[in-house]
């Protein structure tokens, strides 16, 4: 699982390293400092599973910056974190960005269980903030097996076909040849029990992608 997390306080990057790097080997850590770096270090390295963006950064101001990350990588798994349990300018950036919020008063165990649950598809909500109340969202959306069965590529692949692209725009999109496209729609397919595009959406969509 590759992880890159943005934040400008060193002692809470040093911490958070020092916490992957002794619970969780098969974490690869990445760190920066501001929003700036962030776009850099999306732009040369795709492919991360997790990207956790400290609210009060250098460069982040609202639900722009994480637009702007949804258009540059296909990683889903986004999130929010702050050391206040509550923000109210937080709720239009995580409602309507689909994001996930991490308070940095979680324990180390809540931490990594928040982490591997966003990594597998999840949006993670801590359930006793106030802020969770005010906005009545569950605190925790399960995911289906089905879905943490797929690939980090086959939910990007399987995120295109919902929208209707056929293979060679979906290969364009993602930068892989057609016949890479297949492959993935292969694994979507036996892993959803379906026997063509359409039924594999549908059972997506049934199973709350």
């Amino acid at each position: 699982m590759r992880v890159l997390l943005a934040d400008d306080h060193a002692l809470f990057r040093d911490s958070v390293e020092c916490l992957i790097g002794h619970c969780c080997p098969d974490i690869e850590l990445e760190m920066v400092c501001n929003f700036a770096d962030v776009v850099e270090t999306i732009k040369s390295h795709p492919v991360f599973d997790v990207v956790l963006l400290d609210y009060v950064m250098p460069g982040m101001v609202g639900s722009n910056e994480i637009a702007l990350l949804r258009a540059i990588t296909c990683t889903s798994g986004l999130a929010i974190i702050s050391g206040a349990d509550y923000v109210d300018s937080l709720n239009d950036m995580i409602v309507r960005g689909g994001v996930s919020f991490i308070p940095k008063t979680l324990s180390a165990l809540q931490f990594i269980e928040a982490i591997r649950l966003i990594s597998k598809g999840g949006l993670y909500y801590p359930s006793d903030s106030v802020w969770q109340k005010s906005t009545h969202i569950a605190p925790r959306i399960a995911v289906a097996p089905e879905l943490s069965r797929l690939t980090p590529r086959e939910r990007d692949v399987l995120l295109q076909l919902r929208d209707g692209l056929s293979n060679k725009q979906i290969g364009r999109n993602l930068g892989v040849e057609e016949v890479t496209v297949r492959l993935h729609l292969r694994g979507i397919f036996h892993k959803f029990g379906a026997k063509n595009r359409v039924q594999a959406v549908t059972r997506a969509i049934e199973l709350g992608f």
